[in-house]
């Protein structure tokens, strides 16, 4: 099934997996996978959500056993299953989704497991200077001395990478490290990458932006399906080739063509909301039925903590909402569901799902009121489990499946999988960054979805610091910039200078 256009077995191999099998109950996860890594060199590992990539990558972390094959570190076998063993052998490994302590420093993140001591005591200090070190090193900013909690996605993220840049790695895995930057963090972060690269060290990045692979990768592997189908220098292939790879297939336009729905009345207003924490202030917006919305600004803009607020999620300070031209009094999230109003949040592990409880669970939960009439809900809940999996084509065997088990697109999935269906009243649908992490088919997918319930009359607003995302599929488009939102006119919501313009 495989196409192999270049010998990547060579001399200058720093990290090999061979003939590498998992699977997870009925679902194959790898099937006979092989990658090499050399010296000085940036592998991007792609495929669609599912293909297999965050099971290989955290096969080689040592996060999970393999059931068959074997890992080389410089030639020599790698114990499998044993993350210590991994990092002994310098593998340094950033997750997808967050590993950090939110309620440790960064210095105190970057040591955990490895704490500095003086006389038996923890040496603070020593372990500040040594992160600023790397800080200094790679032009990386920073605060050291408030918990991981107070940090933005972004800066958390920055925080990871500087804990892997901290073991002095010679194959430093990247999984999905630009998902949650703006875009002048994430060409810092593609330097920095480069820069790695050229001092030696082995960098195995995934990404489901292309730009980012064409940017700084020389070589690449696909995967489709839990196998390999191709590998080889960037040089010798191009986008649509490698969309191709992934899916089996072209791909039409990844957004759907805009909508041709008349802004009647509002159907949701906001005006001059405002607050306590001063993230959002005097922000305004309408909505409309049959029409996107597009909310941008760039990471730390205030757009998430707008959506919350409109949710019922941080009390307002100033200002009101107004549905259907009538002003909301008492406002919170269960009235907002009510209302048929939904959030799909940026962070759908910690805010949208719990990932130790199965599909049907997350995507029930908040419906038990209504479902249980004062009776088991199991049944009703495998039930919409179901037709969620079967609406959204989720990789999972059943509604049993627990969420920590699915990729991060599937995850996604099921986060906005559960306000669809007859059992939910949404009409009003609120996306944080809803294709954060996603690969192009599922992408276009989600795309696809929120065009479709806008033809069918749901109001849609999508906060994205996606620029190209927020151009695609908006009809119209306001910017926020820091807590505050901006109006532009319709040929400045086409431009992409006029909206970055504003937003920046």
């Amino acid at each position: 099934m495989s196409t192999v256009e270049t010998d990547l077995v060579a001399s200058d191999a720093i990290f090999q997996a061979q003939d590498i099998c998992k699977q997870f109950g009925p679902v194959r996860a790898l099937n006979n996978v092989n990658l090499t890594v050399r010296r000085g060199e940036v592998h991007a590992l792609l495929g669609q959500n599912g293909a297999g990539k965050s099971t290989l990558v955290k096969i080689i972390a040592g996060a999970e056993r393999p059931d068959s094959g074997r890992l080389l570190v410089d030639g020599e076998p790698l114990r499998a299953g044993d993350p210590d063993a991994a990092v002994s052998r310098r593998v340094a490994y950033v997750s997808q989704e967050g590993s950090l302590n939110p309620g440790f420093t960064v210095p105190e993140n970057v040591f955990l497991g490895r704490e500095k001591t003086r006389f038996g005591l923890l040496d603070r200090k020593r372990m500040r200077r040594e992160v600023e070190e790397v800080l200094a090193e790679f032009g990386l900013d920073l605060d050291l001395h408030h918990e991981v909690r107070a940090l933005n996605p972004a800066k958390r993220k920055l925080a990871e990478i500087v804990r892997a840049l901290a073991l002095r790695p010679w194959l430093l895995v990247l999984d999905e490290p630009t998902a949650a930057l703006p875009q002048p963090d994430v060409d810092h972060l593609l330097s920095i990458i480069r820069q790695l690269a050229e001092s030696g060290i082995g960098v195995l990045f995934i990404s489901h932006y292309l730009s980012e692979i064409f940017s700084v990768a020389s070589t690449a592997t696909v995967l489709r399906d839990g196998e390999l189908v191709w590998t080889g220098p960037m040089s010798s292939t191009n986008a649509t080739a490698l969309v191709r790879h992934m899916i089996g297939n072209e791909v039409e336009a990844v957004a759907p063509p805009r909508g041709d729905a008349i802004a009647g009345a509002p159907v949701l207003e906001v005006q001059n909301l405002s607050t306590a924490d001063g993230r959002v202030q005097s922000a305004n917006l309408a909505a409309h039925s049959g029409r996107v919305l597009g909310i941008f600004g760039v990471v730390g803009a205030g757009k998430s903590e707008l959506l919350e607020a409109i949710f019922g999620l941080h009390p307002a300070t100033g200002g009101k909402i107004s549905l259907g031209g009538q002003k909301v009094d008492r406002w919170g999230p269960r009235e907002a569901i009510r209302a048929g109003m939904a959030l799909v949040p940026e962070d759908r592990l910690s805010k949208a799902l719990l990932a130790g409880r199965s599909i049907a669970w997350n995507v029930a939960m908040p419906y038990w009121n209504s479902l249980s009439r004062g009776f088991s809900i199991g049944g009703r809940e495998a039930k919409l489990g179901d037709e969620v999996i079967s609406e959204l084509g989720i990789t999972a065997p059943g509604s049993h499946t627990l969420v920590e088990h699915l990729s991060g697109g599937n995850k996604q999935k099921v986060s906005v999988g559960r306000w669809l269906g007859t059992h939910s009243a949404a009409r009003i649908f609120l996306f944080d960054e809803p294709t954060q992490g996603l690969d192009v088919g599922a992408r276009a997918g989600v795309y696809r979805l929120m065009r479709n319930l806008a033809d069918n009359g749901a109001s849609i607003i999508v906060a994205s610091s996606d620029l190209e995302e927020v151009l695609a599929i908006s009809d119209d488009v306001i910017v926020i910039k820091n807590g505050k939102t901006t109006a532009l006119n319709e040929n400045e919501s086409r431009e992409a200078a006029a909206v970055l313009a504003a937003a920046t």
